[in-house]
C-alpha cells in the first residue's frame, strides 16, 4: 500500500477511535453522537483521489472501457427520453442499436478477460487492494459503534428479516418478465412514478410513527443501460438476458439507527400484507452476508403491478447513517466499480467469489505459492487445505491446521459448512469470540475440534453465551460435563459428537458419556503436559477400547478416575510414581495393575475388597516389588 493510502487510513482510523472513546459519554444522546461522528469523519481525506490509488487498482481496466467511445451524453439523453415517454419510437430504435453494439463489445471483452492466465491471482489482488481501503473502517463503525450501542434493535432486526424471509419463500415471479433490454426499460419507465410515490408515502408514514424525517434518495433516472448490458453479459443464465436486473427502478433510504431501519422494514412488511406490493427477495448484508469490503445494508426487492396488470421488480436499499457517512468520506465509488468488476468476472469464470474471501488466509499475495495451487486458476477443490467444495466452486470446508495453523487471520467465508482445527492444540478465547461474531448466523457450520486438547469449558462458555447453532465435534478436547451442561441450557438443539462411533447427539444425550469418560481423558491430558507423548500413545477415539494405559512417573495428582474400570479391554495399567488415590470400582480384565510402587498380578477384578486385601498383604507372593 502506498504511503498516501496508509496516511488516509491512519487518519480515518484515528477519527474512528475518537468516536469509540466518545461513545460512552454520548451514548445517552444519540443525536449528539451522530453529529459528532460527522465532524470526526471530516478529519479524514475527502476521497482516495487525494491519496495515490493503489497501483493494482489503477492498472485494472474496467469492462466499461470497451464502450467508452459510444457511452456518452447521447446515451444519457436517449435514456431520459425514455423516462419521459417510454413509448417514443425514435429513442427506442436508437437505444436498441447502441445497446446491441454494447452487447457485442462486452461479450468479446469478457470472454478474453475470463480466459487469461493468472486471472484468479489478479482478481484477488484487486479485491485485496480495494477491500483493505474500507474493511477496517467499516468494521470499526459496525462492531465498535453500531453493534455495541444498538444490540436490542439488532436483535429485533434479525426477527424482522426472518419474517421477511418467510414472506419471500414463494414469490409470484423471481425475475423480470422481460429479458430484452428495451422492453424492460419501457416497463421500468412506466412503473417508476408509481414506485416513487410509494417510497414518498413510506417516508410520510415513517415520520408519522417516529416524529423524524426519513432521508429518501430517489434517483431521477433509471439505471444506466450500459450497466444493464454489462450485467446481462456477466450474470445472466441466458447470455444477454436482463431479466435478472432487479434494480432498474430503485431508491435508497437512510436511517439514523437500526431502530429506524426496523421501522422501514415494518412498513414494507405491512404494505406487502396489504397487497400494495409483493416482497420477492431479501439481501441481508447487515448480519447475514456483509460485503467482502465490510459494507453493511439491507436490500429488499419488491413487485409493483401497473394498471394493466404488468409486474416489475424494484429495489429499496436501506442503510445506516453511520455506514453511509463512512462510505462518503472515504469516497468508496473510486474503487467500488473496479472491485465489483473483478468479483463479477471471478464469479463468471470460477462459479463463485469464495476464493476472494479465501485469500484472507494469505497475508502476502506475492507468496501465495506457499500452499499448493492457491490463487491459481485451478479448481478450488485442488487448493491445499480446502477440504470440501461444490460444483459452483463454493468453499464449504477448510482445514485451519493447514492454511492458518497459528490462527492469525480473520476470515469470513460466505458458504462455509465445516472448519477443521486439525493439529492445532490451542485456540485463544479472543480468536473464538471473533469467529463467533463472523459466523454467528451460519446454522450449517460444523467446528471439528477433535484433539484440540486445550479447548475446554471456558471456550464452550463463549459459544453458549452467543447462542450459536454450530455443530461441534468435541472428541479429544478438555470439555467436561460442566461445559456440556452449559450447552444443554443455551443451545439444546445443536448437534455434538464425542466418540465418532456414537454419531451426533444433543448436548443432553451426550452429557452422561462425557461425564463418564472426560475424567480418564483429563488424566491422560495431565500426563501429556508432564510427559509429552501420552496423547499419541492413547488417541482419544480409542479410549474405550484401549488395552494399555501407561502413565508411569507423570507427576499426576488427584483421584484415579472410576471410568478406567469401564475400559473392558484394558489389560495393563501402570500409574506408578504418581500421587494418586482411590480405587477402581468396577470389573476389568486387568492382568497388570501398577499403583504406587507395587504391581498386582492375575486378578480378573480389582474392586474395594481386593484393594483392601492387597493393602494388608504387602509381603505376600501376590505382590511383587518392582525395581525403581
Amino acid at each position: 500500500m502506498k504511503k498516501g493510502n496508509m496516511a488516509a487510513e491512519g487518519v480515518a482510523e484515528a477519527a474512528l477511535l475518537q468516536i469509540i472513546k466518545a461513545n460512552e459519554a454520548l451514548s445517552s444522546d444519540k443525536e449528539a453522537l451522530e453529529d459528532f461522528w460527522e465532524e470526526v469523519m471530516k478529519l479524514a481525506p475527502k476521497s482516495h483521489a487525494e491519496a495515490q490509488l493503489d497501483p493494482v487498482l489503477k492498472g485494472f481496466k474496467l469492462l466499461s472501457d470497451c464502450i467508452a467511445d459510444i457511452n456518452g451524453k447521447n446515451v444519457r439523453d436517449l435514456e431520459n427520453k425514455f423516462l419521459k415517454n417510454p413509448l417514443e419510437s425514435t429513442a427506442r430504435d436508437d437505444l436498441l442499436k447502441i445497446t446491441t453494439t454494447m452487447e457485442e463489445r462486452y461479450s468479446a471483452t469478457i470472454q478474453s478477460r475470463i480466459t487469461e492466465n493468472g486471472r484468479t491471482l489478479l482478481w484477488a489482488r484487486v479485491c485485496r487492494a480495494g477491500n483493505d481501503s474500507f474493511r477496517k473502517v467499516y468494521d470499526i463503525v459496525w462492531e465498535e459503534t453500531i453493534a455495541n450501542g444498538e444490540a436490542p434493535a439488532i436483535a429485533q432486526y434479525c426477527k424482522l428479516t426472518s419474517h421477511v424471509a418467510e414472506l419471500t419463500s414463494s414469490p409470484s415471479i423471481l425475475k423480470q418478465p422481460q429479458s430484452n433490454i428495451i422492453e424492460l426499460y419501457v416497463m421500468a419507465g412506466s412503473i417508476k412514478p408509481m414506485f416513487d410515490k410509494m417510497v414518498m408515502e413510506m417516508g410520510a408514514e415513517f415520520q408519522k410513527r417516529t416524529g423524524k424525517r426519513l432521508k429518501l434518495s430517489i434517483p431521477g433516472v433509471l439505471k444506466k443501460t450500459s450497466r444493464m448490458v454489462e450485467k446481462g453479459q456477466l450474470k445472466a443464465t441466458k447470455k444477454g438476458s436482463v431479466a435478472g436486473v432487479k434494480d432498474v427502478v430503485r431508491a435508497m433510504v437512510t436511517g439514523k439507527s437500526m431502530a429506524d431501519v426496523n421501522v422501514v422494514i415494518e412498513i414494507v412488511i405491512e404494505n406487502h400484507k396489504a397487497k400494495k406490493l409483493e416482497l420477492v427477495r431479501l439481501k441481508d448484508r447487515f448480519i447475514e452476508a456483509p460485503s467482502n469490503g465490510g459494507w453493511r445494508d439491507i436490500m429488499l426487492n419488491l413487485i409493483l403491478v401497473d394498471e394493466n396488470g404488468n409486474k416489475h421488480i424494484c429495489e429499496i436499499q436501506i442503510v445506516h447513517r453511520l455506514m453511509l457517512n463512512a462510505r462518503k468520506e472515504m469516497a468508496g465509488h473510486v474503487v467500488y466499480n473496479v472491485v465489483r468488476n473483478a468479483l463479477e468476472m471471478m464469479a463468471l469464470s470460477r462459479g463463485s467469489i469464495d476464493v476472494a474471501a479465501l485469500a484472507d488466509f494469505v497475508p502476502d499475495l506475492a507468496k501465495s505459492d506457499t500452499l499448493k495451487n492457491w490463487l491459481t486458476d485451478e479448481p478450488v477443490s485442488t487448493w491445499e487445505g480446502v477440504t470440501r467444495s461444490n460444483d459452483k466452486q463454493e468453499v464449504l470446508g477448510v482445514n485451519l491446521g493447514v492454511v492458518d495453523p497459528e490462527l492469525k487471520q480473520r476470515h469470513r467465508l460466505p458458504n462455509l459448512e465445516e472448519l477443521l482445527f486439525c493439529g492445532i492444540q490451542h485456540i485463544s478465547i479472543a480468536y473464538l469470540q471473533q469467529l463467533v461474531k463472523d459466523y454467528q448466523r451460519n446454522k450449517k457450520l460444523m467446528l471439528d475440534l477433535t484433539d484440540v486438547v486445550d479447548f475446554d469449558d471456558q471456550h464452550i462458555a463463549v459459544l453458549a453465551d452467543a447462542g450459536v447453532h454450530f455443530s461441534l465435534d468435541l472428541g479429544g478436547t478438555g470439555v467436561t460435563e460442566k461445559g456440556l451442561d452449559r450447552l444443554t441450557q443455551s443451545s439444546p438443539d445443536i448437534c455434538v459428537r464425542y466418540f465418532k462411533k456414537d454419531g451426533w447427539l444433543s448436548p443432553k444425550d451426550l452429557l452422561p458419556i462425557v461425564t463418564q469418560w472426560a475424567p480418564v481423558w483429563a488424566l491422560i491430558r495431565q500426563a501429556d503436559k508432564k510427559s509429552a507423548g501420552k496423547i499419541k500413545e492413547h488417541p482419544f477415539q480409542n479410549l474405550r477400547e484401549m488395552t494399555i494405559l501407561n502413565l508411569f512417573r507423570c507427576k499426576l495428582e488427584g483421584n484415579i478416575p472410576e471410568s478406567i474400570g469401564k475400559c473392558s479391554k484394558l489389560t495393563y495399567c501402570n500409574l506408578r510414581e504418581n500421587n494418586l488415590s482411590g480405587d477402581l470400582r468396577s470389573g476389568t480384565n486387568l492382568c497388570f495393575f501398577h499403583i504406587s510402587r507395587f504391581v498386582y498380578r492375575g486378578a480378573a477384578t480389582f474392586g474395594d475388597s481386593v484393594a483392601h486385601e492387597v493393602g494388608e498383604r504387602e509381603t505376600r507372593t501376590t505382590l511383587v516389588r518392582e525395581p525403581v
